[in-house]
């Protein structure tokens, strides 16, 4: 027996209320899941950041928890994009470009210590050859410059290191600001801490350069 027209018209108007109840489900679904996923990548950013933050400048392992950071959010980040496209794209972006942002000054806080390092080296290299007694040699005096042009080549390293760290951590505020509105403050890195790690980081670049002004001092006696 055919339906009659109201009677298919109601079972059309509920299949339609079906279908917007479940997919309001599984939108909601979506958001919670997204939601879960941007906070716990948020948490570890900031932790990973934070632990970095405080090994730099550092000794005995501290170059090695850098790169052990910034690969814990390599692989967060790239879990993160299978829930990125969910509703709430704000709360995405922003969680995710503030892991990029943590995530790079751990590469730049790496870099810049392995190139401070090899200034260091190479500064101590120049000061041992200069205490040589016979310092008169055409000898002595060829390696003074080879070793100084050296000195030279990693301080630039160096330098282009340290510009690109402070790059990076004069960008994060604006990061963080972005997210600030849409997770609780805890998650999220101090602005004390954030602030601290750039003076440190100009304070030794500072120091590096005290060290080059000194050396070269040595290279002319």
């Amino acid at each position: 027996m055919a339906t009659s027209g109201p009677k298919r018209a109601v079972l059309v108007l509920a299949a339609a209320i079906a279908a917007a109840a479940g997919w309001g489900a599984w939108s909601a679904h979506q958001r919670a899941e997204l939601r879960r996923a941007a906070s716990a990548l948020v948490q570890e950013a900031s932790a990973g950041l934070r632990d970095g933050l405080r090994a730099h400048p550092g000794s005995g392992g501290g170059l090695a928890r850098l790169d052990a950071e910034a690969a814990g959010l390599d692989a967060r980040l790239a879990d993160f994009e299978r829930v990125k496209t969910a509703p709430g794209r704000s709360l995405a972006y922003a969680a995710e470009e503030y892991a990029l942002s943590a995530r790079q000054i751990l590469r730049e806080l790496a870099r810049e210590e392995r190139a401070r390092q090899r200034v260091d080296e190479g500064a101590r290299a120049l000061a041992q050859h200069m205490n040589y007694a016979n310092r008169r040699t055409a000898d002595f005096l060829r390696r003074a410059l080879q070793i100084k042009d050296d000195l030279e080549k990693r301080y630039f390293d160096y330098g282009v290191a340290a510009g690109a760290l402070a790059h990076e951590l004069d960008a994060f505020p604006d990061a963080r600001a972005k997210l600030a509105a849409q997770v609780d403050a805890s998650a999220l890195l101090d602005e004390g801490l954030a602030a601290d790690a750039r003076r440190r980081a100009s304070e030794s670049a500072e120091r590096v350069a005290d060290e080059m002004r000194r050396a070269r001092g040595m290279s002319t006696r």
